[in-house]
């Protein structure tokens, strides 16, 4: 029974340092094709790239409640030749507002700044296309946002790297409850403490470089998250098996 549990774990071993060797490969070829990528935008003049990109958002409303609506999620607006409207003054909405006219608009959603818009009538239905100002980036923030993925590349390699050395690990042994098998569980679950912090910091300021009118905004990823905290109560399991199996070693 021994024997044919000791296969398992150790042929449990040896797929998964198999798996994990393939992964740490293909990690580490995108690391050093982002490098050269980084390496050769940084060589260009600062105007060789340039990429202009600007946001949209239609928001379809009742004509009965244009005006409610507008009033309510709108900060200002303006149009060529008059004065700013009344935004309180919900009954002279309609009337105030021309359709298929381009319109100065402070319009906020999702963190998206829309600065101008177009009213179309279909129907009963009023339709408002709001765009957000051309935003610009260049050379500089592409090279940027690689280097943040390069970091984030690089914690997720040596995570791998000791989550294969566990599986070495388990490859070899005799028992899977051993203290190298414990310190090898525990350096593999604080590994994926930079790969979260590193990811979220490099998702957020990929979005802030990258993304018009966006702030910087941290959204932890969840997945890691729970991946450190199983991690974290096998340790304590496999650090319980292993006090248990030389309890049991001491007593033969």
């Amino acid at each position: 029974m021994q024997n044919e549990i000791k296969k398992k774990v150790n042929g449990f071993g040896k797929i998964g340092k198999i798996v994990v060797t393939v992964l740490l490969v293909i990690v580490l070829i995108g690391g050093i094709t982002a490098s050269v990528a980084a390496v050769y935008l940084s060589q260009l003049p600062d105007d060789a790239i340039s990429v202009s990109v600007s946001g949209k958002a239609n928001i379809q409303v009742d004509e009965s409640l244009m005006g409610t609506l507008v009033g309510s999620i709108v900060d200002g607006l303006s149009y060529e030749s008059d004065q700013m409207p009344d935004l309180s003054d919900e009954a002279d909405m309609e009337s105030i507002l021309p359709e298929n006219t381009q319109v100065r608009i402070d319009l906020s959603i999702n963190n998206a700044d829309y600065t101008t818009a177009v009213i179309h009538s279909e129907g009963n239905m009023k339709s408002i296309e709001a765009q957000t100002d051309d935003f610009v980036y260049e050379i500089d923030n592409i090279i940027k946002v690689i280097i943040g993925g390069i970091v984030y590349v690089a914690a997720i390699a040596v995570s791998l790297f000791m989550l294969r050395r566990l599986f070495k690990e388990f490859e070899s042994c005799e028992t899977p409850f051993t203290d190298i098998a414990v310190k090898r569980l525990y350096a593999f679950g604080f590994s994926l403490i930079p790969v979260i912090l590193i990811g979220t910091v490099a998702e957020a300021m990929a979005r802030a470089l990258l993304t018009p009118s966006e702030g910087i905004n941290f959204y932890l990823d969840g997945g890691a998250i729970v991946a450190f905290v199983v991690t974290i109560c096998l340790c304590t399991l496999f650090k319980y098996g292993a006090q248990l199996q030389q309890e049991s070693d001491e007593t033969l």
